[in-house]
């Protein structure tokens, strides 16, 4: 059988509340999930994965490339906030292929699999792709799944990776890829939209890890993006990876996504040791109370600690915040900035937040307002759409222009900028840093 795996081209991404600055400029990564199935198949299919946004690939380039190459199936990889270019897409592939399968799966499709399928797919994945991929390409049924979670990660063979050189990061200037070591979140923030793909949580062995790790490093990757929800559940783990790191003399950078509570600075510094430069952190607010109603299950305390740690380690600090949280008050958002400024975090990212489908936050929204805003957008797609905020004290137009001061703050000072002009190392990471700069202005 003769499959494309695509990633779509976002031409007409929603980008949500966020400041379109904050998206457009971040650079690109890979789709693990279409990677991690192209590894499933390749030893039994004739398999080929197409990402249209690396690439560059809009649509004339994507119908040509339809024109003139077959597939018998066509596995879509669907995010909701991608939905008008997902849709689009399958209109594409019906005209170029119209005997062909498709078939498609990720976060969206696990949320809304009836509404999927009347885009256009032929069939739905729901969870875990790896378990059910072979049987959803019979096409027998039309919604496939949920299935049992995948317990042993180290059965799965490792993403298909070439062509490294088409992914960064605006935080670095070396050639970047992606990593993930753990699957599920066994936290219970009220906003996050991750759980819908799983709470159970699971990890890789130290062993398996590295393997994957030397696996990057001998294709030309030079920094790894550690892009579990939370790298440091298990420190023993952790502690292990680090020493096999060493055991095998690796050379390489990479940063990984941590919560306050499960660091400390035995292990900021023994990640330090091992090419560990950056720890990336939901803080969320400023304001105990406010992380109390996300639910977020931290102190103030531990994130001055956590990030006093990383300082000390030598482990630079990225930290995320949130406005427009439910029963925020101006002064709260306002607490939130300043204790950004307290932590000496090297790098943050301030969004508005979006009760997002599947959510606590979307549930409680929804007791006081009519529609279903999200349903009926997967129903009918359309790039006008605008995603739900916490409407309770501020406009959108207020928080965005909140959000805009509070980064123009941050970011534009003489320490900043000066710190940024030294870490240049070459001119397509000087490119990307001006270009969001001025965009930001």
């Amino acid at each position: 059988m003769k499959i494309l795996l695509i990633n779509p081209p976002n031409e007409n991404e929603i980008i949500g509340n966020d400041l379109e600055t904050t998206r457009k400029h971040s650079g690109f990564s890979p789709p693990l999930g279409l990677m991690y199935l192209e590894s499933s198949l390749k030893n039994t299919h004739d398999v080929s994965l197409l990402d249209c946004q690396a690439q560059g690939m809009n649509y004339p380039g994507l119908m040509k490339y339809l024109f003139e190459n077959e597939f018998d199936v066509f596995g879509i990889t669907c995010m909701t906030l991608c939905l008008v270019d997902i849709k689009k897409i399958i209109a594409c592939i019906k005209i170029f292929s119209p005997k062909a399968k498709i078939l498609c799966g990720g976060p969206h499709p696990t949320i809304y699999p009836e509404e999927t399928l009347d885009l256009g797919a032929d069939s739905v994945v729901i969870g875990e792709g790896e378990s059910l991929i072979e049987e959803a390409l019979s096409f027998k049924k039309k919604i496939y799944g949920p299935c049992s979670k995948i317990d042993d990660l180290d059965s799965i063979p490792f993403p298909e990776r070439v062509n490294v050189d088409r992914y960064h990061s605006i935080l670095s200037s070396k050639v970047t890829n992606s990593m993930i070591t753990t699957r599920g979140c066994p936290y219970r923030c009220t906003f996050c939209d991750r759980p819908a793909m799983g709470r159970v949580y699971r990890e890789r062995s130290a062993i398996n890890v590295v393997d994957e790790i030397e696996d990057c490093i001998s294709k030309g990757v030079e920094e790894i993006n550690m892009y579990d929800d939370t790298f440091t559940i298990n420190k023993n783990r952790v502690m292990q990876i680090c020493d096999e790191i060493e055991k095998r003399k690796l050379k390489f950078t990479f940063d990984i996504r941590a919560r306050v509570n499960t660091v400390d600075l035995e292990m900021l510094k023994r990640l330090r040791s091992v090419g560990c430069i950056r720890i990336r952190v939901g803080v969320e607010s400023g304001s105990q109370r406010i992380l109390d109603v996300l639910n977020k299950q931290i102190t103030l305390e531990q994130v001055r600690l956590a990030f006093k740690n990383a300082k000390t380690a030598g482990v630079e600090t990225f930290s995320y915040f949130m406005i427009g949280n439910p029963q925020e008050t101006r002064t709260d958002i306002e607490e939130s900035y300043r204790f950004s400024k307290e932590l000496k975090s090297d790098y943050a990212q301030f969004t508005i937040l979006c009760p997002f489908p599947s959510t606590k936050i979307y549930s409680y929204w929804l007791k006081t307002h009519d529609k279903d805003v999200w349903r009926e957008f997967s129903i009918n797609p359309t790039p006008d759409f605008i995603p739900p905020h916490w409407d309770e004290n501020f406009s959108i137009q207020e928080l965005r222009a909140m959000l805009r001061k509070i980064y123009k703050s941050f970011y534009f000072t003489p320490k900043f900028i000066f710190k940024k002009l030294l870490e240049i190392r070459n001119f397509k990471n000087a490119k990307l840093l001006f270009k969001a700069a001025h965009d930001l202005l």
